[in-house]
């Protein structure tokens, strides 16, 4: 019989025990004394190696049923011992990890107005949590959360809450009307005295954000509407906690960008650009890039209103055509240099999304191979066609997201450039394809036929998925 060391078995288990039920947890430690002792070491001193999957419900169930053991009339020395007995030492853990399943939320709290969501971490829950915790100092909650404007109706609340035990949230989903991010009853009277044209460049604290320590931020407004943008959202990255944002349905302002490249911790954004503006498009996000983030493993660039876009497209294609090729050798000069910068001041990119730019020619993307670490694009419908032809040649890319955002159905010819691309690539093995209309459904099912015709054996993952949220 094989018998493990204790150092073994403590390895063993960090990796069994991670993102595991509380439920298996709690039959690992069944199989010995041993286990049972590494296992309540684990969950009491180390936690901060592991993610156990456990739930309010469940915590709340062990610890209810402890209490009913240990309510007997027995002299104290005997319930410590039976105490000790017990895999969660719950008088002694600092830090405990939430649960909670999200595959219900729906991140629009406009059709939400419960302030009390069931996927997140109650008042009453935290509460339970610190009067039950004695030592508890962090509760890391694997929930997204909605934090709902004007905040400052909570404030005391929350910071009352974090002086007790700091909250870390996984996600956070920012949704303001016209108030905007208010942190404080100051802060709030402050912002209502200015006049209606100086609101869009109040300096928001985001204090409130220290209440949440989210490690991802989403930010959206109600409804594409261009009047809720606020222009300076700076002191969003003084939080450190942040590693990643997201903008949703709002322009990311032009001095939130430059600092992004300059002084932030981030590891991934998704930047919202203007594209109905009417300077050279890509120089208008260049002339932002000045520094160096060599943490960033994640950059998107993304088209605000991608129908008005398409429109405007429309538009220039019907332009004469010398005014259509100057404005098309200016773009593709402007990538180029975009691209160019991009890949020497943020070398560490693991994925790059393409779908603000249209880029028609393959040899745009050169720079591309500079980044060692990229294995994965995003693009739209506009340079689909010069990305697949780069994923050829690019061994690193495994992984393709194409964003096809028109009307159209798919002809012929696009099942033919499909069929060629599965024909002649070697290494692509992640191909995710997502329309944006549902009538689209039908013809982008056919590419799987397409798939299946060309013997393609290096694609392992075919996906392909309506978009219902445009936003």
């Amino acid at each position: 019989m094989i018998v493990f060391s204790n150092l073994i078995l403590k390895n063993i288990f960090l990796y069994l025990l991670n993102k595991n039920k509380f439920k298996q947890v709690l039959e690992y430690s069944l199989i010995s004394k041993g286990c049972f002792s590494i296992i309540q070491d684990l969950l009491t001193f180390d936690n901060d190696c592991i993610m156990v999957m456990m739930t309010f419900n469940s915590i709340k169930n062990y610890i209810e049923n402890s209490k009913l053991q240990l309510s007997i009339n027995k002299p104290t020395i005997i319930l410590n011992q039976l105490m000790k007995r017990k895999l969660l030492q719950f008088k002694e853990i600092e830090q405990l990890v939430i649960f909670y399943n999200n595959n219900n939320n729906n991140n629009n709290n406009n059709n939400n107005n419960n302030n009390e969501n069931n996927n997140e971490l109650k008042r009453s829950e935290y509460n339970y949590l610190i009067n039950n915790f004695k030592n508890l100092k962090r509760i890391y909650s694997e929930s997204l959360k909605f934090a709902y404007f004007p905040s400052y109706q909570y404030y005391n609340d929350l910071i009352d809450y974090n002086k007790i035990c700091k909250i870390y949230i996984k996600k956070l989903f920012i949704n303001w009307l016209y108030f905007g991010p208010i942190s404080s009853t100051q802060e709030h009277q402050l912002f209502s005295n200015l006049q209606y044209q100086d609101s869009p460049y109040f300096n928001f604290s985001f204090e409130f954000l220290s209440h949440y320590n989210p490690k991802k931020l989403i930010i959206s407004t109600p409804n594409h509407k261009i009047e809720n943008n606020f222009y300076n959202l700076n002191n969003i990255l003084n939080y450190k906690s942040i590693k990643s944002i997201n903008f949703k349905n709002i322009i990311t302002p032009n001095s939130f960008i430059k600092k992004v490249f300059s002084e932030s911790n981030l590891k991934s954004i998704k930047i919202i650009l203007d594209n109905n503006n009417n300077n050279n498009r890509n120089d208008f996000i260049f002339n932002k890039i000045e520094n160096n983030n060599f943490k960033l493993k994640k950059l998107v660039i993304k088209n605000f209103d991608f129908q008005n876009f398409n429109n405007n497209n429309n538009n220039n294609n019907n332009n004469n055509n010398n005014n259509y090729l100057e404005e098309e050798n200016l773009i593709n000069e402007s990538t180029n240099k975009f691209l160019n910068e991009i890949c020497l001041k943020n070398y560490n990119l693991k994925y790059i999304g393409l779908e603000f730019f249209v880029i028609k020619e393959s040899k745009l993307l050169k720079p591309l191979f500079n980044l060692k670490f990229l294995n994965t694009i995003s693009c739209n419908n506009d340079s689909f066609i010069a990305v697949i032809q780069h994923c050829n040649e690019n061994k690193n890319i495994k992984t393709l997201k194409y964003h096809n955002k028109v009307l159209l159905q798919l002809i012929p010819e696009d099942f033919k450039i499909f069929y060629n691309f599965f024909k002649s690539n070697k290494t692509l093995e992640d191909l995710r394809i997502f329309y944006y209309y549902p009538h689209l459904e039908k013809s982008f099912l056919k590419i799987k036929k397409s798939l299946s015709d060309s013997k393609n054996k290096t694609i392992k993952n075919l996906e392909i998925k309506e978009v219902t949220n445009k936003k």
